[in-house]
């Protein structure tokens, strides 16, 4: 299987690289692949070309490099990892159980959240770190979903009002990121199974380790 993932050149920080070590250390028998943003422009421009229109008409960059991680799972199977996840164990088990199932994990709970909480859900699914065979139809709704911008302009205003955050950093949580991955969750909730770690904690991928939310994204 396969190890998704991805930084803007091959000039990786020492920080990720050290992260990135222990990524291959702990998985030595899995298929680690690097994607550069060159990278990612050819991989959709000649493997998935259908989807490349949307890819260039994000208005952020953090959504064209959230849409590639859906659409490389899609397209190869296997785990993402944002390059800020600090893994301490094999994530063999992922394949091993239930390899069919789509598998993320839950990034907060109890959330406040209109747009959640009106349809009696209280977690953020987290887009940090995820597995799925190739081909999984829950990846398949996610890029459908985004395609379809499937959370309204009207519903990202009213988060956009509700969140400290600033608008734009909504704007990606409810088009491409974890809001958006939620909403799908909900409408599909049968073809993933949540990663909660023993005992639980915020941020992290089951017990495989844990999302450092460096937020590069947001400088």
């Amino acid at each position: 299987m396969n190890i998704i993932q991805t930084w803007k050149d091959e000039n990786m920080p020492g920080i990720y690289k050290g992260l990135s070590d222990k990524v291959k250390f702990y998985n030595p028998n899995w298929n680690y692949m690097f994607f550069t943003d060159t990278d990612i422009d050819q991989f959709i421009q000649t493997k998935m070309p259908q989807h490349y229109s949307t890819f260039e008409n994000f208005k952020q960059k953090i959504q064209q490099l959230d849409y590639f991680r859906y659409l490389a799972i899609y397209y190869y199977g296997g785990v993402y990892l944002d390059l800020d996840m600090n893994i301490l164990d094999s994530l063999d088990d992922l394949y091993n159980t239930n390899p069919e199932f789509c598998k993320f994990p839950i990034e907060l709970t109890n959330i406040t959240d209109t747009i959640i909480n009106r349809q009696n859900f209280t977690h953020l699914i987290g887009n940090y770190a995820f597995y799925a065979p190739p081909k999984h139809p829950f990846i398949k709704r996610i890029i459908d979903n985004i395609d379809a911008q499937r959370i309204h302009d009207d519903d990202i205003k009213i988060a956009q009002s509700e969140n400290t955050d600033p608008p734009s950093q909504v704007y990606v949580y409810c088009t491409t990121g974890p809001v958006l991955v939620t909403q799908t969750y909900i409408d599909n909730s049968n073809l993933v199974e949540l990663l909660i770690p023993t005992p639980i904690n915020h941020n992290c991928f089951g017990n495989y380790g844990m999302h450092l939310s460096h937020g590069n994204w947001k400088a």
